[in-house]
């Protein structure tokens, strides 16, 4: 709680002590709900139901008006539903709906409608929520009432996920979004539809949408300093992180919703952090802490009557005695849970996870016919509701299932497609089993080919290491594919830079991902409605660039028939991106320096001038220091576009980067080709030795053109791979040697030649400069690298 949430609720608490004192009923009540108003928006749900029990009672006492007192009671039910309390807010909803009628006020009739919705949906009711908020709907709709209709959309949305038809849930979130941002400039309201886009994208496995979303939502809350919205967006990218298999990111996360949510005495949201926290627990066998989130997990449960996380709580205790390799009371725990789900969902999302698991009980204990049944119901539940994450990890369960039957080609081909859906999905856990199952399932057999798949197997199945921290978040959200530290601090840096107005330089050689960088800046302009502005400096031309950068009046040159706006005039009040800064033409260095200097420019043949309103970012290849102490760059124009200097660096200095980032393009390519390339140990350690000149970019165009070549080969070793990459030549790996003292020295000098080549744009005189060497020297040594 701030200081001038403090300093308000002193404030308040001597006008309700003022007004006690002077015995003025009215004002005491007035300020005992102004009072219950701060804290809600301080998440104190506590205090606040204190004071609005207190003011229910004074109007009761008062004889005011039915209505009022319905409207405080309808107060005190939001709190209560966000506390998570929802059969007293249903307690709270019936007296209020008993104090008024529908004829003389039915827009206050509507919105108990859509609060009893909302709890119900807390108690798992969801068809009689649906019935009730459709109720509601009619009446806002008809009205034309928008902030009300947006919150129904929002309610729909969260009604159609549970009840598993996610495409209308994904239509109703997303029109209430709309009315949030653009209708109604609601930020609490976009904070919770980003929030529930959020948690469908994760239940369709779509780690990159689903993390984007709650980012959004976490920003908002954090400028809005709502820690119940960032306690819910801290839980749900901990579920995102925990389905991706990423449990030191997901055990991050719960812990700091699990904070927050003590902290605002959310117990609902108390109760499912420990579940998850429980779930990390398990599959780490650290059973102690397990069973004692789950206990008090349990406890919560019980005592608040909430149905799905009862559900969850069971699962929980199904996978604690499953890691703990106790079949019997697994499957005990798990049919409880299926038994509960059933009746409070049958098409919801809980089901066929719950059946997935039994049917991997029924395997350990070879009871096939029971555990096909099992994995065929939760196959079908899950391809209808796009779970791609669960209808990998039941494939993965049916090829064990078809491997205790002996139907071995049936095994292979469904644990092939789990495999190929978890990698196009880029979960972990999953995929590592999925893997050490398939080399274990095919290391028996004699044939060549197949022993190599299971050595390929074997070897993917090793976990990568992957650091943990929210730039991860962020990069993944905005395309950037690295475990890199120095390229993730790059990145968390961009974005603490998007809502400020300093000039950032972003500096790199070709291919590294400036423009994805560049790209944070216009996502972050285009959602608040302002321009970005992109402009090649190379295709500026001389003679015309101030009428290209600043406009011009009718009249100003021969041809100007018209006035037209300039790129600093149309990019006003956004940002403006100069690609390809270190190309500009001395004349227009000089004319931009002069804009940046002044901070005014003047269209052409115009006398007035017009303030610079515009965020400027920059990108070169060239290393533009290097550049202003060779004395073709401006030092002061430099100074001026570098406030901040973001560099990346290149795909050599980051090579742990590259077999993640080969795994990705090959998925996407099976993907779109419907056929599946692997790369065997051997070929994988070829490709991340190679230099990458063009770094990201090269990378991506070579794996495309190996995957097209490669023809009907579907694991390609080194041997093979050769004639793809060098076509009609023979392989230069053992003429540049990489073992030993010579073969290591040999290696850091032709980096460092090619990185200087790169920085100076191919050119071979600036290179040799740099370096300290003639440019024959330079030549000799470029022979004897290609």
């Amino acid at each position: 709680m701030n200081k001038t949430t403090a300093d308000l609720i002193r404030e308040r608490e001597e006008a309700v002590s003022t007004a006690r004192l002077t015995q003025d009923p009215e004002r005491h009540l007035q300020s005992l709900e102004d009072l219950a108003e701060i804290f809600l928006r301080a998440d104190s749900y506590l205090p606040a139901l204190q004071n609005l029990d207190e003011c229910i009672q004074a109007a009761e006492r008062l004889g005011l008006g039915e209505s009022r007192t319905a409207t405080l009671e309808l107060k005190a039910a939001q709190a209560l539903i966000d506390k998570a309390d929802a059969p007293e807010a249903l307690r709270y909803l019936a007296r209020a709906r008993a104090r008024i009628s529908a004829e003389t006020h039915p827009e206050m009739v509507a919105r108990l409608q859509l609060q009893s919705a909302r709890a119900l949906i807390e108690l798992s009711q969801y068809e009689e929520a649906l019935r009730t908020c459709e109720r509601a709907h009619t009446y806002f709709r008809d009205r034309g009432l928008t902030g009300p209709l947006a919150h129904t959309y929002n309610c729909f949305g969260r009604i159609y996920f549970r009840l598993g038809d996610l495409e209308k849930a994904k239509e109703f979130y997303e029109a209430s979004l709309h009315l949030f941002r653009w209708d109604l400039n609601d930020d609490d309201g976009v904070i919770r539809a980003h929030n529930n886009l959020g948690i469908l994208y994760r239940h369709l496995s779509d780690w990159r949408q689903a993390t984007w979303h709650m980012l959004r939502s976490m920003e908002i809350a954090t400028r809005l300093g709502n820690f119940a919205y960032l306690a819910v967006t801290y839980a749900n990218l901990g579920i995102v992180h925990l389905k991706a298999g990423s449990w030191d990111e997901a055990r991050e996360h719960f812990e700091r919703a699990l904070t927050s949510y003590l902290q605002i005495g959310r117990d609902a949201g108390v109760a499912r952090m420990r579940i998850g926290l429980a779930t990390i627990a398990s599959y780490r066998h650290d059973f102690t802490t397990a069973e004692a989130h789950l206990s008090a997990a349990g406890q919560i449960t019980a005592r608040l009557g909430c149905s799905r996380e009862q559900v969850l709580c069971l699962m929980g205790r199904g996978d604690l005695n499953s890691e703990m390799g106790r079949p019997e009371p697994a499957l005990g725990f798990y049919d409880q849970a299926l038994e509960m789900a059933r009746q409070i969902a049958p098409e919801g999302d809980m089901v066929h996870e719950l059946q997935r698991r039994r049917a991997e009980v029924f395997t350990q204990r070879e009871d096939v016919s029971q555990a096909t049944a099992a994995a065929d119901d939760a196959l079908q539940r899950a391809m209808r509701l796009k779970d791609t994450l669960e209808e990998a990890a039941t494939r993965r369960v049916l090829a064990s299932i078809h491997t205790l039957e002996g139907r071995y080609v049936d095994a292979h081909a469904q644990a092939r497609q789990a495999i190929r859906l978890l990698e196009a999905i880029h979960e972990r856990f999953e995929l590592a089993r999925a893997y050490r199952e398939q080399a274990r399932r095919v290391k028996g057999d004699s044939d060549p080919e197949r022993l190599r798949e299971a050595q390929n197997y074997a070897f993917k199945a090793i976990p990568a290491h992957h650091p943990s921290s929210e730039a991860q978040d962020i990069a993944r959200a905005h395309g950037f594919l690295t475990q890199h530290a120095r390229t993730l601090d790059v990145v968390r840096k961009a974005s603490e830079l998007l809502s400020t107005p300093a000039r950032v330089l972003l500096q790199g050689e070709t291919g590294v991902g400036k423009n994805l960088l560049a790209y944070m800046f216009r996502t972050f302009e285009i959602e608040r409605g302002r321009p970005f502005v992109e402009v090649n400096c190379t295709s500026l031309p001389g003679d015309l660039v101030e009428s290209e950068l600043f406009g011009y009046v009718r009249g100003a040159f021969t041809g100007a028939a018209i006035t037209k706006r300039g790129i600093f005039e149309d990019a006003d009040g956004g940002t403006i991106f100069l690609n390809e800064i270190g190309e500009l033409s001395e004349r227009t260095q000089v004319k931009l320096l002069q804009v940046l200097d002044d901070g005014t420019y003047r269209r052409l043949g115009e006398v007035r001038s017009r303030q610079l309103n515009v965020r400027i970012v920059s990108a070169t290849n060239k290393d533009l220091d290097a550049a202003v102490k060779a004395g073709w760059f401006r030092a002061d124009l430099f100074y001026r576009l570098g406030q901040v200097v973001l560099s990346l660096p290149p795909l050599r200095e980051r090579r742990e980067d590259i077999p993640l980032l080969i795994r990705n393009y090959l998925d996407e390519l099976c993907a779109r080709e419907g056929r599946q390339v692997l790369f065997s140990e051997d070929a994988l350690e070829y490709l991340v030795s190679l230099p990458w000149l063009g770094n990201v970019r090269e990378l991506k165009h070579k794996i495309e053109s190996i995957f097209l070549c490669a023809g009907r080969q579907d694991l390609l070793d080194r041997a093979s791979l050769m004639p793809i990459l060098y076509p009609g030549a023979g392989a230069p790996s053992d003429a540049y040697p990489t073992r030993g003292l010579r073969g290591k020295v040999d290696m850091v000098k032709r980096e460092e030649v090619l990185a200087a080549l790169s920085r100076n744009g191919g050119n071979r005189s600036r290179a040799a400069l740099e370096l300290g060497i003639t440019r024959r020297h330079l030549i000799r040594l470029l022979k004897q690298i290609y």
